[in-house]
């Protein structure tokens, strides 16, 4: 498909999509395609966007590092509270899973985080 009939294409999809909004009183917004990578894709943010492009070419280990470098310390903190303060395994275990969650929920304030696609 070239790109004068996906404009056409997208010129059709809008003025169907126009008269379906219109009747539930919503007015459809159009997000310019011009940006080498918009802020946000299918509704998530976009790490190529926010990252940069440089750190989504870093090699794998860098990253496959970097998550076991956060293992690592949940581990530390965990094995600290079971041994110190002698919290239950489990109930330390069970801690640091809510801890993580409600951190990457912080993170990326509440939205589901999806793989870069190539644009």
């Amino acid at each position: 498909m070239g790109n004068g009939e996906r404009q056409a294409a997208l010129r059709m999809a809008l003025k169907a999509l126009r008269p379906m909004l219109e009747d539930h009183g919503l007015v459809g917004l159009v997000e310019p395609l011009g940006f080498a990578q918009p802020a946000r894709v299918n509704g998530n943010p976009n790490p190529k966007a926010i990252l940069g492009y440089g750190a989504m070419d870093l090699p794998v280990l860098v990253p496959v590092l970097a998550g076991l470098g956060c293992d690592l310390l949940a581990g530390i903190v965990n094995g600290a509270l079971i041994a110190c303060i002698r919290i239950p395994p489990f109930i330390a275990t069970l801690g640091m899973m809510v801890f993580a969650c409600g951190m990457s929920r912080w993170w990326w304030n509440g939205n589901p985080v999806s793989f870069p696609t190539e644009s």
